[in-house]
């Protein structure tokens, strides 16, 4: 990491052992000067920084023409965040502002979201110091971003969105067909929503609720005065992402949640039930299996040898450990509630009510995304992922139905106990 402005001031100050020459005091007040530039820059909310870093040749500033201008902008914005200690990143020029603000106010619907998209393209953290300094605070912008890059019609969406808010903006009286929805707007809302968003955050929430309120007074029909709650509902599921049947709100082990883009219920149900224990770990978000929050320790069982599944004899004695704590996979596919952080992820929780937790406390988050689930469907049905179905009547006659079982990483244990069919020893 090269040496910021104040550290190569420091250095200087450091050499300055007796008097100074007039050649050295007239550097170290233009080095003050720099300084104070620069401090008076980050200071200021809305300090120009990356024009700044360019003339010190801090980095190359290329003009913003393009998606891949953008992400580049975006990792700029990022490093000069850490250089100068800023809060947040500020990867817009002054000029840049100045442009891109006027587009977003006054652009058509179109241009707005092309731009919107582009602003996605600088990646979450840098796009959301690049609102700030436009003055769009309303996390809706975002969203609406968001949807404008996902392709299959979410341009379309997106533009819908935009034209509502400035309907209801340039039209207040028709926020009436609203106040006609039984119960009111947000209860609508929160019965179609269910609580697959209840871990996510608070305002991304809000967000998506004004994005299908808008969406919704878009689509009204001239001389609609009262609320159709089909129509809200096409309103809220094309928000989050439905396309036909994917993506939206659906039913999962009996409770909704919010599905990843481009994924119906049906399949993430078939994917699920071919989920092994090394998926638990592949497809968690800190590399770490689920674990129950509250649990009994690991003990170890003895059972008398019998038959495995093919009439062959089976050691006479065999211990099993069981550990309550750990989580199996049909659990997963067939109790298991999923909780929409964002980006296709999900905090999961129990039929004890609780979120799971990985051994060192954290929240178990599991990434489900689309390219995830189809390498699950690619599986054979019967594959290893069912082999925690069929043990769980091994489990049983332990005379330990609620254990649950941890294993090592292959499947080689879980063979074993699915051959298993004697009864407890004495």
């Amino acid at each position: 990491m090269p040496a910021t402005v104040g550290e190569v001031y420091t250095r200087l100050l450091e050499g300055f052992t007796g008097g100074v020459s007039e050649l050295q005091h007239v550097r170290h007040e233009a080095l003050r000067g720099v300084q104070e530039r620069v401090n008076a820059i980050v200071r200021e909310p809305n300090g120009d920084i990356m024009t700044y870093a360019g003339a010190a040749r801090r980095i190359t500033l290329s003009p913003l023409q393009n998606e891949g201008d953008f992400e580049n902008r975006g990792r700029q914005a990022l490093q000069m965040q850490e250089l100068y200690g800023l809060s947040e990143p500020r990867p817009l020029t002054a000029d840049e502002v100045r442009r891109i603000g006027h587009t977003v106010r006054v652009g058509t619907f179109d241009e707005q979201t092309r731009v919107l998209a582009l602003l996605q393209r600088l990646g979450p953290r840098a796009a959301s110091g690049a609102y700030r300094q436009l003055g769009e605070t309303d996390e809706v912008f975002a969203h609406v971003a968001g949807l404008a890059t996902t392709g299959d019609g979410g341009m379309s969406i997106a533009q819908e969105i935009l034209r509502g808010r400035a309907r209801m903006r340039d039209n207040p009286d028709i926020r009436h067909v609203l106040t006609t929805a039984p119960g009111g707007i947000d209860n609508q809302f929160n019965q179609l929503v269910g609580q697959s968003l209840d871990f996510a955050d608070p305002r991304a929430r809000q967000a998506i609720q004004q994005a299908a309120t808008a969406l919704y007074v878009d689509r009204l029909a001239s001389g609609q005065t009262t609320f159709d709650a089909r129509q809200y509902a096409q309103a809220v599921a094309a928000v989050l992402g439905a396309r036909g049947p994917r993506g939206g709100i659906g039913t999962v082990n009996g409770a909704t949640m919010l599905l990843p883009v481009g994924v119906s219920a049906v399949d993430l149900d078939a994917a699920l039930e071919r989920l092994t224990y090394e998926d638990l770990r592949t497809l968690s978000v800190s590399g770490q299996p689920p674990r129950w929050r509250t649990a009994e320790p690991p003990r170890t069982v003895q059972v008398r040898g019998g038959l495995d599944w093919r009439g062959n004899p089976l050691p006479a004695t065999s211990t099993v450990t069981i550990d309550p704590a750990a989580v199996r996979p049909d659990q997963i596919a067939g109790e298991a509630r999923f909780r929409a952080i964002g980006a296709d992820t999900y905090n999961i929780v129990g039929v004890d009510g609780l979120p799971m937790a990985t051994a060192d406390g954290t929240p178990y988050r599991m990434r489900l995304d689309a390219r995830a689930v189809s390498g699950l469907l690619s599986r054979p049905q019967g594959g290893p992922g069912f082999i925690a179905q069929t043990a769980s009547a091994v489990w049983t006659r332990l005379n330990t139905p609620a254990a649950r079982i941890s294993t090592p990483r292959d499947d080689a244990w879980h063979e074993y106990l699915k051959r298993l069919n004697a009864p407890p020893a004495n």
